[in-house]
């Protein structure tokens, strides 16, 4: 999490002990897409921003100050936005009060809010901000919600992970042309939503990596299996099984779509 004296890291405790709302960082669910040139961190983090219920901001470093100034000029982002902005920088002359401040101030559902950081170091005055937040959230989610669905990059693990149950050693490069012919959404988007979907997978040690592809673990399995509907799953499973050993046959898809999606 960085610096633990920071005001983000502080409210990440907060809602540590709540656990009312699940925090993404975009530093994380991207760490393996910024290796090398090929992606930048502002445009994945659009991507993210627009997955997400809403974006908390607390303008206290450069990076936060860049972030600010970039989500606040897009009128799609900035109605996700929830600053909390240092109260004794309220009244100066600067170009963050007088822009982005404003901005957000004026969007239809994003909220600024002034505090005093040291406050989220005191008991009740960390309470008082939590509540802004949960008011904040609520106000996004009732005027601009997000919609849950496997093109959310947030969710595209959800649907990844049955695949990779009912494949063993599937190859990244087969889930991102799965993905995208199910979403109908762009080959780059997929591959973003892929590798980042992965990499969590990865993390909670659903799945592994080896060789030929993506094996799923037996945390993975027992996950897949209290989740999802497994006798559904364990029927495709089997006729996908019984293609792969037997070179003459053919997956009998009548047969799957029955056992698999009839009531």
């Amino acid at each position: 999490m960085g610096d633990k004296t920071k005001a983000r890291a502080k409210l990440a405790d907060i809602l540590g002990v709540k656990k009312r709302y699940e925090v993404f960082y975009p530093e994380d669910i991207f760490d393996d897409l910024l290796v090398g040139p090929g992606h930048n961190l502002l445009t994945l983090e659009s991507i993210l921003a627009d997955s997400v219920d809403a974006i908390v901001i607390f303008p206290e470093s450069p990076g936060s100050l860049a972030e600010i100034g970039a989500f606040s000029n897009d009128e799609r982002l900035r109605d996700k936005l929830i600053c909390f902005a240092n109260k004794k920088y309220q009244r100066n002359k600067s170009f963050i009060n007088y822009g982005p401040l404003r901005l957000i101030k004026s969007s239809r559902s994003g909220t600024l809010a002034h505090i005093n950081y040291d406050d989220l170091d005191d008991t009740l005055g960390a309470m008082n901000i939590y509540d802004t937040l949960v008011d904040a959230i609520a106000k996004i989610r009732k005027l601009n919600p997000t919609r849950r669905h496997i093109g959310n990059i947030l969710e595209a693990e959800n649907f990844l992970l049955p695949c990779i149950y009912l494949v063993n050693n599937i190859d990244n490069v087969s889930m991102y042309k799965i993905l995208e012919e199910t979403t109908k959404l762009s080959a780059k988007f997929c591959e973003i939503a892929t590798r980042s979907a992965l990499g969590r997978l990865t993390a909670k040690r659903f799945i592994t990596r080896n060789l030929t592809g993506y094996s799923i673990t037996m945390l993975g399995t027992e996950h897949v299996r209290s989740s999802f509907g497994h006798r559904h799953l364990d029927a495709a499973r089997v006729e996908i099984l019984n293609f792969e050993m037997r070179s003459n046959s053919a997956i009998k898809y009548d047969r799957m779509r029955l056992r698999t999606f009839s009531k």
